[in-house]
């Protein structure tokens, strides 16, 4: 097991998130690191979660993979923000021994696991982050190793870190049909089509996002959450309304009153309980709206 000390742990994260002032929704992630220490003596993290990678050919060009994230009953690990506390999983590629590009990296839908007026980001259940990758040019040959590191933190009643050094063989990569890659994307955020328009409002302490209506859209949406790619803005405890008024909907984000950073945009993705874009099963769009002031 990788063991980072708790002081190190401590001091990165505070440097990290307390930019301005000690927020009190970080208070949540010290108990985290404080209990490692303790628990680390009885369960190691990197025993707690499995991983498995797959592949899918989409062309003679591009190549995704597809890394499956599977913590143990009861645990959870988190998402790329992963929220009002935990860390997020990282999956790092030995850049000294990589023979391809990286085109695109997208994360299954998370949850929302919610710890009183907290709320973080993340997966009780399996879950797949999946990498679009492109060979490069001088490289002819399927026979090469690829190197990855992936870490998390896992969490139950108490958290650990825990972490797994992966050398495969890109040819032992286990490849999967084009049924099996279909339900894979399912659960994967779109990107947003150019003929779906969002608008971003800040009214105060408030966001709202404004989406058009338009006959590609699902008119059967109805719920909507918003999920940030950054961390430190957001009030991610409170409810987030949505309403419709026959030619848009809107959801209403509250700003966090102790936030670190003013946005200027809103990045993230959208998520609906119902598929959000006609004859398509995807349940999520990615967004990226430049925030309006409300005049």
């Amino acid at each position: 097991m990788e063991h980072n000390t708790l002081d190190g742990l401590l001091l990165r994260y505070c440097y990290s998130k307390f930019n301005k002032v000690i927020m009190k929704k970080y208070i949540v992630i010290i108990l985290i690191i404080l209990s490692f220490e303790v628990y680390a003596k009885e369960k190691d993290g990197s025993k707690l979660v499995k991983i498995t990678i797959s592949r899918y050919e989409e062309s003679k060009e591009f190549t995704w993979l597809i890394f499956t994230i599977i913590p143990d009953k009861g645990y959870h690990t988190y998402w790329l923000n992963p929220g009002d506390a935990g860390l997020p999983t990282k999956i790092e590629f030995d850049s000294s021994t990589i023979n391809f590009s990286i085109f695109d990296t997208l994360w299954q839908i998370p949850e929302k696991i919610r710890e009183s007026e907290f709320a973080s980001f993340g997966y009780t259940k399996n879950h797949i982050v999946v990498f679009k990758i492109k060979k490069k040019t001088d490289i002819t040959t399927d026979n090469f190793d690829i190197n990855v590191k992936i870490s998390w933190l896992v969490c139950k009643e108490i958290c650990i870190p825990g972490s797994k050094q992966i050398t495969i063989n890109y040819n032992k990569i286990r490849k999967i049909s084009k049924k099996e890659f279909a339900s894979f994307k399912s659960i994967l955020p779109l990107d947003l089509p150019p003929y779906i328009k969002i608008k971003s409002i800040r009214n105060g302490e408030k966001i709202d996002l404004f989406i058009e209506n338009n006959p590609m859209l699902n008119n059967k949406i109805n719920d909507m959450t918003f999920y940030p790619y950054d961390e430190g803005y957001l009030n991610n405890g409170e409810k987030q309304e949505m309403t419709k008024d026959g030619k848009k909907i809107i959801l209403h984000l509250t700003l966090d009153n102790l936030r670190n950073i003013e946005p200027k945009n809103i990045r993230g993705i959208l998520v609906s309980s119902s598929p959000i874009i006609k004859d398509m099963p995807n349940k999520s769009i990615e967004i990226n709206s430049e925030i309006f002031q409300n005049k």
